[in-house]
């Protein structure tokens, strides 16, 4: 019987592209193309990479860092990935920790370059009268949205079973049939997580977000090696137990964020999806509108943090965290007359959440007393540094 109504409601129509994703509340309308993933449960990876797929549907190219989102994205012989009415979903490609941003940026210059070659078809097609008719009209509507993901895409469905029914193509007009799925705008992003970002794969991270390409990039920042069994990155805070690390990390964690705004034209933000996830959405829209690099660090609870109320409680749990300041929120976009906005309150510097709700950091206190009286106060000093450094 339960089945019966599990089918119905799988075929009853999605309605969520009637409301703009502009909150929150409208873009849970939208059919999320990630379901039924190997993650732990409560993982803060996958979230942000379900919030894409709901944003962007069957236009997303993921290209996926080895690791984590590895695992839970592509375990042989199951794909979270799935399809919308048509059949459609998302691209999705894995390269190794050190070499996947050169990765996704050749995923973004062949988009571009195939779009380029496409468009550049289209209009001397035009030019020579071989388009006619109501497919001549809807040509020339594409032209003038050719960049707008949402309005490329409509007419690009409503041109696909026109333009295949062209009979007897010339040349030219052939070469545009076999390029109809590239019409719509395409929206590219580089995913992994902190331990290919920061580390594995940080010099090709930082070459491609040099170069000033349109590229768009998403950090799951674990703050350790998640796959591999929690060792600790550069991405660690001061006092924190991983593997590597027993008597806690003995270094601040690398501020990657800070050091991508040094370039003064990336679009740069600071986001938990858990504990905000409006101002998650914003980061998402604002780097995707942003017409050059954007990279978002998501901090994403994880298992090895031992939050000892569960994942399930990693909302709550991250909620504290940003009063404590363990985690700030910004947005930097240089397209604004003031690039930095801080969307993170005053903290109170309290530790207790990371002290008394994580393993992590409870196991140095348990295990060496000595370090924790050295390093926790050292930590609250890098909070500190760290927040009135965004505030200045």
């Amino acid at each position: 019987e339960e089945g019966k109504n599990w089918d119905q409601c799988l075929a009853a129509p999605n309605r969520g592209h009637l409301l703009p994703p502009t909150n929150v509340r409208n873009v849970q309308f939208r059919q999320p193309l990630i379901e039924f993933n190997g993650a732990c449960q409560g993982c803060g990876e996958t979230a942000i990479c379900k919030l894409l797929t709901q944003l962007y549907g069957d236009q997303l190219y993921l290209a996926n860092a080895t690791g984590c989102s590895l695992v839970w994205g592509a375990t042989f012989p199951f794909n979270p990935f799935t399809t919308n009415e048509r059949g459609h979903g998302p691209a999705w490609a894995n390269s190794l920790f050190e070499d996947n941003a050169e990765f996704g940026y050749g995923m973004f210059k062949a988009v571009e370059a195939r779009r380029n070659i496409t468009k550049k078809l289209v209009v001397e097609l035009l030019e020579s009268g071989e388009i006619k008719g109501e497919l001549k009209e809807l040509f020339e509507q594409l032209l003038k949205v050719w960049d707008q993901d949402k309005e490329s895409g409509d007419l690009a469905e409503k041109i696909k079973p026109l333009l295949a029914k062209v009979q007897n193509p010339s040349e030219k007009m052939y070469a545009l049939q076999s390029q109809a799925d590239i019409l719509s705008k395409k929206q590219v992003w580089i995913v992994g997580g902190d331990g290919w970002a920061y580390d594995i794969g940080y010099g090709g991270l930082d070459h491609v977000l040099a170069s000033g390409e349109n590229v768009k990039i998403i950090i799951y920042d674990t703050e350790v090696y998640s796959n591999t069994g929690g060792q600790c990155s550069k991405a660690t805070s001061r006092g924190a137990v991983a593997n590597f690390s027993a008597a806690g990390y003995t270094k601040a964690k690398e501020d990657l964020g800070a050091i991508a705004m040094t370039y003064k034209n990336i679009y740069v933000a600071s986001t938990c999806l858990l504990a905000d996830p409006n101002q998650a959405l914003k980061a998402l829209q604002e780097a995707k509108e942003y017409n050059g690099p954007a990279i978002i660090i998501n901090y994403s609870p994880c298992i090895n943090h031992g939050i000892k109320k569960g994942l399930g409680s990693t909302p709550k749990h991250c909620k504290d965290l940003l009063k404590t300041g363990y985690l700030n929120l910004f947005r930097y976009n240089p397209a604004k007359p003031k690039p930095l906005t801080v969307d993170t309150k005053q903290p109170d510097y309290n530790l207790d959440p990371l002290v008394k709700g994580e393993n992590r950091f409870a196991a140095l206190k348990d295990t060496y007393p000595k370090e924790a009286e050295t390093k926790f106060p050292q930590l609250i000093n890098d909070m500190k540094t760290r927040y009135e450094g965004y505030k200045k």
